[in-house]
């Protein structure tokens, strides 16, 4: 590679290194204020559909009561935030919310 390793080299890539004044400087610049980017986001958290059946197709089939449903949580993010999580971009070590969709029939008798 075409990178800088003695003084007075001209080159685009810094000087390779894993000495202790490499890793302050990528702390520093990992951390510093030269990171602040838009994190602005919508989020669609919770969402729940349901359907409960008339009583004139309970009578039939001797229920009270059936109603069909569908829930969802963290079910969408629309930002252009480069990292895993806007509502979390301090740490990168941690996943989003893990999207859940649930579900079910209840009946009653």
């Amino acid at each position: 590679m075409e990178r800088w390793q003695n003084p007075g080299d001209n080159a685009n890539i810094q000087k390779f290194t894993m000495d202790t004044p490499g890793y302050l400087a990528h702390l520093a610049a990992s951390n510093g204020d030269n990171l602040i980017v838009d994190a602005s986001f919508v989020k669609l958290k919770n969402a729940m559909l349901s359907y409960s059946l008339p009583e004139k197709l309970l009578k039939p089939m001797r229920l009270q009561s059936l109603r069909i449903y569908v829930q969802g949580q963290n079910l969408a993010t629309f930002t252009k935030f480069v990292g895993l999580d806007p509502e979390f971009p301090i740490s990168n070590q941690t996943c989003p919310p893990l999207r859940v969709v649930t579900g079910g029939i209840q009946i009653s008798i």
